[in-house]
């Protein structure tokens, strides 16, 4: 699977100016890191695996993950 698997690492640097899944843009700068793995079959991606860190992202802006309160 290696040679039809090729993968990277990227760093992801922005400032958050728009609103994304429904948060208001803060004006922050951010900077995230992904790893993503592609399949490619004939020439053409067939498959793809990525991992973002979503969380460290969400604390760059401010969010903070709280657990949802226990319904009675």
């Amino acid at each position: 699977m290696a040679g039809d698997a090729p993968s990277g690492r990227y760093v992801l640097e922005a400032a958050h100016t728009g609103s994304v899944e429904g948060l208001p843009a803060t004006g922050k700068k951010i900077k995230s890191m992904g790893i993503e793995i592609i399949r490619v079959e004939e020439g053409r991606i067939v498959e793809s695996w990525e991992v973002f860190d979503l969380l460290g992202l969400f604390q760059q802006l401010g969010y903070e993950l709280k657990p949802k309160t226990a319904e009675k």
